[in-house]
């Protein structure tokens, strides 16, 4: 099946064409005909299998353009997300007139959005910034027809719960809810069960997986101990990708990668959550027009970035959640292109939680072996085997292992100097006999001692009192 099947207006069609998109994939070719039937949707999708376009295509195609009010709300979990999702949906509207797009996130223009939220027809936004427009009366939803909620693990995850209680509860009773989630939990089956009516389960059967997660080829690397950077720099000049990903645990050490690719030649960005908006963007920015091949981030935007042609993903650290790893090898192999995905494993520990994390997905991992002279992995091995073993050496007094010096008495050590007394060694003064001769020293007078004492004593009390 091809997209001119799937009913949608000849104005998308031109888009997807115009993107290079010829054949949907398998989210889409089960979404689209659904939500355009406007039926709710409980989807279980894994990022990079167009799940975006799978409910973006339909809400433009039942959108009614003539009308600027608000007809469909999108909520992310996160900025980055909902920034992504704003900026397909202008791509597949691109031939369609009047479609406006309100962005509301934090860390961006609360004018524009105020200014943007008066014609939109379209929103896209946070829990978050969505309730405090709500509370302020600026976001009105009389006229919804669709929510969709997307990633909705991740929201209840980070707590936004009461947020999509607040969104329904100001939203028409016959809206109709789209849902995806990753995973499936209690609380997602209580949002199904409270929000949905009779909601159409999709799910991509282990076939469809295995299918996506075959254009993606997984290894790990073994950077025995502490050769991580060294290791991570051999790789690069190996491999050499054309655009690549380093993921890392820390904002720290994102900044550290980025100072050591810098050291050795390679450009580079970073994104985290500490980052400005405008800062994010940019980086994003550069990396998505090529001019520059590495993104360094956190597990934060690793459901929210959304590039083709990214070729390489690095696992500086092994993700603390086992489901981001499928998050962040996600980046990769978009759309039915191909990848591959590269973890760097330093201690045994690192190797269990691999393991652990091909069981979950059941998917191989399997070892990367790579010669480069900027390895010297071998040669480290080689001086250790070849060292001299414990047991056949020498013993060696502690003169003999310092060095070849003859044992040297202290005094012979430091010079042949005489002995002196104490006063020639303090200097050419006067022998002070006189302290050990008490009859010699002048006793220590008062003129009336018991006026000193009770001076003393006053003096103290009123010190320390």
């Amino acid at each position: 099946m091809n997209f001119n099947e799937l009913n949608l207006k000849k104005e998308l069609n031109l888009a997807i064409a115009n993107l290079g998109h010829t054949t949907p994939t398998p989210i889409q070719n089960l979404s689209i005909p659904v939500i355009l039937q406007n039926r709710d949707i409980f989807g279980k999708s894994h990022t990079g299998t167009g799940k975006t376009a799978a409910f973006v295509l339909p809400i433009l195609n039942m959108l009614d353009t003539n009308v600027f009010k608000n007809q469909t709300l999108i909520v992310c979990p996160t900025r980055d997300l909902s920034i992504q999702i704003y900026q397909e949906i202008k791509k597949y509207a691109m031939y369609l007139k009047n479609v406006r797009i309100a962005l509301l996130v934090g860390g961006s223009s609360m004018s524009r959005q105020l200014s943007d939220l008066r014609s939109s027809n379209i929103v896209v936004g946070t829990p978050g910034r969505i309730v405090d427009h709500i509370n302020r009366r600026t976001l009105k939803l009389g006229f919804l027809k669709t929510i969709v909620l997307d990633e909705a693990d991740e929201m209840l995850k980070m707590g936004f719960k009461e947020k999509i209680d607040e969104i329904f509860s100001a939203a028409p009773d016959n809206t109709q809810t789209v849902l995806f989630s990753a995973t499936i939990s209690k609380p997602i089956l209580k949002i199904t069960a409270d929000y949905q009516t009779n909601p159409v389960a999709i799910n991509l059967n282990n076939e469809l997986q295995t299918q996506e997660d075959k254009n993606i080829k997984q290894f790990y690397f073994d950077t025995k101990n502490n050769h991580k950077e060294k290791a991570l720099i051999a790789l690069y000049k190996e491999l050499n990708p054309k655009l690549s990903i380093i993921f890392s645990n820390t904002k720290a050490y994102t900044n550290k990668l980025q100072d050591l690719l810098k050291q050795n030649g390679i450009d580079s960005v970073t994104i985290t959550g500490d980052k400005r908006q405008r800062e994010r963007e940019l980086a994003m920015k550069q990396f998505k027009s090529g001019k520059v091949n590495v993104l360094i981030a956190t597990d934060l935007v690793a459901r929210g970035i959304h590039v083709d042609g990214i070729d390489y993903i690095f696992n500086f650290d092994i993700p603390r959640e086992k489901e981001y790893y499928t998050h962040r090898i996600g980046r990769t192999a978009r759309a039915g292109a191909t990848g591959t995905a590269i973890t760097l494993v330093r201690n045994k520990n690192d190797y269990f939680e691999l393991k652990n994390i091909e069981k979950l997905q059941d998917q191989p991992i399997n070892k990367l072996e790579i010669e480069s002279n900027l390895l010297d992995f071998k040669e480290y091995k080689e001086n250790r085997d070849t060292r001299e073993p414990r047991g056949n050496r020498e013993y060696r007094s502690n003169s003999e292992y310092r060095g070849n010096r003859d044992s040297r008495s202290n005094s012979e050590y430091r010079g042949n100097r005489e002995p002196r007394s104490n006063s020639e060694y303090r200097g050419n003064r006067d022998s002070r006999d006189t302290r050990n001769n008490k009859d010699s020293r002048e006793p220590r007078k008062f003129k009336d001692f018991k006026k000193f004492k009770n001076n003393n004593s006053r003096n103290y009390s009123k010190r320390y009192n």
